[in-house]
């Protein structure tokens, strides 16, 4: 008989697990304090994740999940070039908020045996945000949306792993850039100068 998981009880988990790694590192967090720290027998914590990777695993893949959910909200409130600064400032605020989760991730991610499963979905996720866009006329049309989907997943992904690959280094000049690379893409040039030129209008 195929043993049934509770979904609760895996979320106790894992929020315990990001709490210890946090607290201790993955190398050093023991899956004792982790069990202890969910409320559940260590027997019962092996039922759910055979060991730490597998749980700093699930961990990375539940919030690289639920931040492309964000992203994609983030962008259906997309009007205009103005609107990608503001794009990008909640990139940042991500990697500044996440930089303890979001180094673990980046050491997963030169392990030998690092999963990539998933990358597709989330690539498919935000052209289908980037082709609203398109059908709303908000954006340039182009003729493949998943071929600007990941340019744009790879510009955002280095907006909000800034703060852990500089640590306390300003990424002003690299949010600026930012925001006129996807200003460039995303709209026309006509559209873009005409945007420009209200803002200094309003400056005056």
């Amino acid at each position: 008989m195929v043993r049934t998981l509770d979904e609760t009880k895996r979320t106790a988990i894992l929020t315990a697990a990001k709490l210890i790694f946090v607290r201790d590192g993955v190398a050093n967090a023991k899956m004792s304090d982790i069990a202890s720290e969910a409320g559940v027998a260590p027997g019962t914590l092996y039922l759910y994740f055979e060991n730490k990777e597998a749980l700093a695993s699930a961990i990375g893949d539940d919030f690289f999940a639920r931040l492309i959910r964000q992203l994609v909200e983030e962008m259906q409130r997309i009007e205009g070039p103005d609107d990608i600064a503001g794009l990008i400032e909640w990139a940042a605020k991500v990697g500044e908020q996440e930089r303890v989760l979001l180094a673990t991730a980046k050491e997963r991610s030169h392990a030998p045996n690092s999963k990539k499963e998933g990358h597709q979905r989330k690539v498919s996720q935000v052209a289908g945000a980037l082709a609203g866009l398109i059908e709303r006329g908000v954006i340039r049309p182009y003729g493949d949306a998943s071929v600007l989907a990941e340019f744009f997943l790879s510009l955002l992904r280095r907006i909000i792993m800034a703060r852990v690959l500089f640590g306390d280094e300003t990424t002003t000049e690299l949010k600026a850039g930012a925001v006129t690379i996807l200003q460039h893409l995303l709209f026309d040039d006509v559209t873009v100068a005409a945007n420009q030129l209200l803002k200094r209008k309003k400056l005056q």
